[in-house]
C-alpha cells in the first residue's frame, strides 16, 4: 500500500468521523433542552474520544502536510474548538451545557469544518 493510498484513507476516515461528531452535536442540541438524559453524558463522552481519534489522526496528517501552511492554521483552529469543549466539565445545568454546544462548539465546529473541507478540496 503506498503512502497516497494511506493518506487518502486516513483523510476519508477523518473526514467521516467528522460527520459522526456533527450527528452527536446535533443530538445533544435538541436533548439537553430536556430534563437530565444519562445518553447526552454518554454522546458526549463519545464526541470527546472522537476529539482524541481526531488529535491522533492531525498529528499524522501534519507530516503529510508539512509544506502546507494552511494546514498548520486548521490545527490551531482545532486545538481552539478542543478547549472551548473542555469547558462542558466546568459547567453544572443542561441550559448552561447547551448554550455552550449551541452557541459555541456547533458555530466553531462547522466553521472548521468547512475551512477543512475547502483545503483538502485544493
Amino acid at each position: 500500500m503506498s503512502s497516497t493510498t494511506t493518506q487518502d484513507d486516513l483523510v476519508i476516515q477523518y473526514v467521516d468521523l467528522i460527520g459522526v461528531m456533527n450527528e452527536g452535536f446535533s443530538y445533544l442540541k435538541a436533548n439537553l433542552q430536556s430534563s437530565e438524559n444519562k445518553e447526552t453524558e454518554q454522546i458526549f463522552s463519545d464526541i470527546v474520544a472522537a476529539f482524541q481519534q481526531l488529535h491522533d489522526s492531525n498529528r499524522q496528517l501534519s507530516v503529510s502536510f508539512q509544506n502546507e501552511e494552511d494546514f498548520t492554521g486548521h490545527l490551531t483552529e482545532f486545538q481552539g474548538i478542543v478547549e472551548n469543549v473542555s469547558n462542558w466539565f466546568d459547567l453544572y445545568t443542561n441550559e448552561q451545557k447547551h448554550t455552550l454546544i449551541s452557541d459555541h462548539i456547533i458555530p466553531d465546529f462547522q466553521a472548521w469544518q468547512e475551512n477543512l473541507h475547502s483545503k483538502l478540496n485544493k
